[in-house]
């Protein structure tokens, strides 16, 4: 009708309409601002840009009682000649910081003491990372899998290195198994066919099982 609007409920995904009670405060733990132990990660976000976390304990702290400097964070190349490519002075005890990077390049981050000379020293050494390429490899080897053996193979692109009797697997590297893998692919089915006018058919809960699933 004109000058009106008309409602419809649409189907749910199966929660519930009303939100669950709250829990009880006693239930319920506040999140650890320190682990009270040395740790420094690094992380990739990109291959143009890391993140790097930190946490140094009192004890570590106290190298630097009656000492000038400050505490600065310091991200390492080391695919070839290792060399400071960043470097973040008068940072805190706990903390994180974003560095840009480069493709194809190994790294490394470490936490110190900068002395006003310019001099680092080292307390804590993060995890190595290496940055992937920006674009998909077109012109490299291809690692074939198959569907019975858990070893692979590698061969230039455009040359098949499996026998006769060998098939390629259809199992994606990080499904947990195969009935996993089946029930994405049954996802990846789904959001190829035109919608049916129902939330249900597109909702994550409500994926349809595949026979076989639970053996």
């Amino acid at each position: 009708m004109e000058g009106q609007t008309i409602m419809r409920e649409l189907p749910t995904s199966g929660r519930p309409v009303t939100p669950p009670p709250r829990p009880a405060p006693e239930a319920t733990y506040d999140l650890a601002w320190r682990y009270g132990r040395d740790l420094a990660r690094l992380h990739m976000v990109d291959p143009e840009k890391l993140f790097f976390y930190w946490e140094a304990t009192d004890e570590t702290v106290r190298r630097a009682a009656g000492r000038q400097g400050s505490l600065a964070a310091r991200l390492q190349r080391i695919d070839t000649a290792e060399r400071t490519v960043h470097l973040s002075p008068g940072v805190f005890a706990i903390g994180n910081w974003y560095f840009e990077s480069e493709p194809l390049a190994r790294y490394r981050a470490e936490l110190g003491w900068l002395t006003p000379d310019g001099r680092f020293e080292p307390w804590l050494v993060s995890n190595a990372i290496d940055t992937p390429r920006l674009s998909p490899n077109v012109t490299g080897d291809v690692v074939w899998r198959t569907r019975k053996s858990k070893t692979t193979r590698s061969a230039p692109r455009g040359e098949n290195v499996l026998g006769p009797d060998e098939h390629p697997s259809e199992r994606p590297d990080d499904a947990a198994s195969a009935a996993g893998a089946r029930r994405r692919l049954a996802a990846r089915e789904i959001s190829r066919q035109a919608w049916s006018g129902s939330v249900t058919a597109w909702s994550r809960t409500a994926t349809p099982r595949i026979a076989g699933d639970d053996k």
